[in-house]
């Protein structure tokens, strides 16, 4: 999604710079990087541009820009949902919410023994929805 988000985006800048009445010549290749860091998303996009005009030559190799973002915080908190449903089963939501106010957790137990769970920031519009299966208790341990 983001390779192609970049591509569209640096033939809209080169668009541009031709309406302009640059000359513009880049790569055919676009590669692309993300990075999800504590309070942000950096996007890497290396998509080595020269743009020529009157004689003036500016060449362009990288272009980075960052979002703000809650999206680590929502990934380290399915990381503890998953690593503690997978050593001890099913997990108590409301320990999540009462030391993170700010997080809403919505949980979906499914008939085949998964488990949905949506993860929203309310300071933002940061959303992640993952599955986890339970560790699997062995018969005669009380399950169903």
């Amino acid at each position: 999604m983001i390779q192609s988000k970049a591509v569209e985006g640096a033939e809209r800048m080169k668009e541009e710079y031709r309406s302009r009445g640059f000359t513009v010549t880049s790569a055919e290749e676009i590669d692309t990087g993300v990075l999800i860091v504590p309070e942000k998303i950096v996007v890497s996009i290396n998509a080595p541009t020269t743009i020529e005009k009157e004689g003036r030559t500016q060449s362009f190799n990288e272009f980075e820009f960052e979002l703000e973002s809650k999206m680590y915080d929502l990934l380290m908190i399915a990381t503890s949902i998953i690593d503690y449903e997978s050593t001890y089963g099913d997990s108590e939501i409301s320990f999540y919410t009462q030391y993170y106010p700010n997080l809403i957790i919505h949980k979906n137990k499914l008939g085949d023994g998964s488990t949905i769970y949506k993860l929203r920031d309310v300071t933002g519009d940061d959303e992640f929805t993952f599955a986890s299966r339970s560790l699997a208790w062995p018969g005669g341990y009380g399950t169903e």
